[in-house]
C-alpha cells in the first residue's frame, strides 16, 4: 500500500491536527516540509493553485482540505471517529 504524503510546515495548527490524526490512526506517512507562505511552486502545481496547508497526497489523489484529509485517514485506518460529521453535536 502507498503511504500518504503530507505537505505541511511545523507551526501550522491544521498541520499539527493532521499529524496527530495520523499518529492516532497508526498510519505510515511521509513528510514534505514546505514554506509557510506562498509561493510554493511544486505544491501549487500539485494542488492546482490551492494555497492552504496541509495538503495530502496518496498516489494520484490529492486532498486539499483538513476535513478531506481526515476522511481519507479514517478510511485508510478504519477509524470513523476521525470524521467530524460522525461526531455528536454538543
Amino acid at each position: 500500500m502507498q503511504e500518504l504524503v503530507l505537505y505541511h510546515y511545523a507551526m501550522s495548527p491544521f498541520g499539527e491536527k493532521t499529524r496527530a490524526m495520523l499518529g492516532y490512526a497508526g498510519l505510515s506517512w511521509q513528510s514534505v516540509t514546505v514554506r509557510e507562505m506562498p509561493p510554493r511552486p511544486v505544491l501549487d502545481i500539485l494542488a492546482g493553485g490551492y494555497r492552504k496547508i496541509p495538503v495530502a497526497q496518496l498516489g494520484a489523489d490529492v486532498f486539499c482540505d483538513t476535513r478531506a484529509i481526515a476522511r481519507e485517514i479514517a478510511r485508510l485506518s478504519n477509524k470513523p471517529e476521525l470524521i467530524l460529521e460522525q461526531q455528536p453535536e454538543e
